[in-house]
């Protein structure tokens, strides 16, 4: 399955920060948020947390029905491995963020105002 992959570029500009170590250099811009707080040093929440460990692992999850992993290699979200069920915990707490769902309210806080 090859897809063209569609990029827009964009820079995290600090002038106090030396972010020229940033690792990453492509990423599904659902990773945009967590990145750009954890670049600006301002506490994450647990869900953030999860959400860039599973960067690490698939930068890029889009709605199309694949990912690329860090090997930049397209996987469908049928195909069972390891990394899918790590998206499938990442799509459960995302429902969870939209729906406003109770139970996952701590997930959503950041880790120094529990």
């Amino acid at each position: 399955m090859e897809t063209a992959a569609k990029e827009t570029p964009f820079i995290i500009w600090s002038n106090y920060l030396d972010l020229n170590s940033a690792e990453d250099k492509v990423f599904s811009i659902n990773y945009l948020m967590p990145t750009v707080l954890e670049a600006a040093g301002i506490p994450l929440s647990e869900y953030y947390v999860q959400m860039l460990a599973l960067k690490k692992e698939v930068p890029v999850l889009t709605a199309s029905g694949y990912y690329i992993d860090s090997n930049e290699v397209i996987h469908s979200y049928s195909e069972p491995n390891l990394a899918n069920e790590e998206i499938n915990i990442y799509h459960i707490l995302e429902y969870a963020n939209i729906m406003k769902d109770e139970k996952f309210e701590d997930w959503f806080k950041p880790l120094n105002m529990k």
